[in-house]
Formats: C-alpha cells, sequence, structure tokens
C-alpha cells in the first residue's frame, strides 16, 4: 500500500511538470534555468500590459550598475523584455533567453513559447543575483535577452559595471 502512494505521488508530481501553461493565444511547451554552482539569485517575472502589432518578435534588456567591498556578496541584477506575436495562418514556436553574467557568476533562464495564429505573448523579467570578489577593481555585468523560431530573431545586450572598492 505504501509503494502504492508512494509510486502515485512521484506520478503525480511528473505530470505537474510534464502540463504545459496555456494562455490567450499562446501555450508555454518548456521551461529550464542554469546557473554556475554557489550562484545565489533567480528571475521574477513582473507583469507587462504592452500591446505589440502582428508578425512581431522584440528583445530588450537592461544592466544596472553595482558596487561594494572585497569578500562582500554585492547585488547584481537586470531586467528583461520579450514581445512575440504570430501574424501566420499556423502556430509558431519561438524560444527565448535570459541571461545574467558577472565576472565568474551567471544565470540563464530560457522558455520555449508555441504561439497560435495571431496569437500574441509578452513576458517581463527582472534577473538577480549576487557576485563576490576578493580583490578591488572593475568587473563587467552582462545582461542578454534572445529569441529565435518562428522565422524570426532577436537579441538585445545591456552593459554595467561592478566596481569593488575598499
Amino acid at each position: 500500500m505504501k509503494l502504492k502512494l508512494i509510486s502515485a505521488l512521484i506520478l503525480s508530481a511528473i505530470s505537474i511538470h510534464a502540463i504545459a501553461y496555456e494562455g490567450k493565444g499562446f501555450k508555454i511547451i518548456s521551461e529550464k534555468v542554469t546557473h554556475s554552482p554557489n550562484f545565489v539569485g533567480g528571475f521574477k517575472e513582473v507583469p507587462s500590459k504592452k500591446g505589440i502589432a502582428p508578425g512581431y518578435a522584440k528583445a530588450t534588456s537592461w544592466a544596472y550598475d553595482a558596487s561594494g567591498r572585497p569578500g562582500e556578496l554585492i547585488k547584481i541584477q537586470g531586467d528583461h523584455n520579450v514581445s512575440l506575436s504570430n501574424y501566420t495562418s499556423s502556430a509558431q514556436r519561438y524560444t527565448y533567453t535570459y541571461n545574467l553574467n558577472c565576472d565568474k557568476v551567471y544565470e540563464r533562464f530560457e522558455r520555449t513559447v508555441e504561439l497560435a495564429p495571431q496569437g500574441s505573448f509578452t513576458d517581463s523579467s527582472h534577473s538577480y543575483g549576487a557576485a563576490q570578489e576578493q580583490s578591488t577593481g572593475t568587473f563587467s555585468i552582462n545582461v542578454g535577452t534572445k529569441i529565435t523560431g518562428g522565422g524570426e530573431s532577436a537579441w538585445h545586450e545591456a552593459h554595467a559595471t561592478l566596481r569593488v572598492r575598499r
């Protein structure tokens, strides 16, 4: 009896992750987050109410300067926006990725979305994490947003500076 219950719980957990989220004119097919070892941070979706024109793929990124002292955990952050629409008569799949990195730390979010004919999708997310440098200096913070698929592609990258001073 216990084995059947445990098996049922495992199968229900697996099926929960297999269900795609669907909205008006789109379906989220998959999501994946990867990061460097010991990375502390994440991605947080921000509600967006932007309307977009048909047949459109747009990627934007923003990066923010940061500062701190050697050995401290210093917050690094960026913002990302993806706007997609499908003006064709068949469903189109798009994959978009968000990247945040600084020196030895990074995080990457990837999502695949299927747009129905005449469907549209917009996502805005905030990426954040912590960098820890042991010496003084300046380090590049890179924030990227990339879209591929559906016969369209778009890429935008923003840069900021991490300043570590005593």
